[in-house]
């Protein structure tokens, strides 16, 4: 099983997509999840000021955690389905069990 690391936790992608499947009513194997290519892109990283000895996360603290805060807002699934299920999945109460659900593993 491939794993996908989102934040610091590690999510079995095998088993997703049968496990929204059950949730939202909607056959196995007709769902598929897909991770973002690349989490490092959207992570914070420390930078020294430009004519100084310190930091960016040494002086300004608070605004280093916000851009990681806003990258780590980037992290995200995206879930498919067959074409005969995706209005199914992509109903209000429907996808509010998958976003619900999702937020419990990330």
């Amino acid at each position: 099983c491939h794993s996908s690391i989102v934040g610091e936790t590690a999510i079995c992608m095998c088993t997703l997509p049968n496990a929204i499947a059950k949730i939202t009513d909607i056959p196995e194997n007709s769902i598929l999840v897909i991770p973002i290519t690349s989490l490092e892109r959207f992570e914070a990283t420390d930078i020294r000021i430009y004519n100084s000895e310190q930091t960016l996360k040494s002086v300004y603290k608070k605004h280093f955690e916000d851009m990681a805060d806003v990258g780590y807002g980037y992290a995200n699934l995206k879930v498919c389905a067959l074409a005969k299920f995706r209005e199914k999945l992509s109903e209000e109460n429907t996808a509010q069990k998958v976003y619900e659900y999702l937020q419990t593993i990330i």
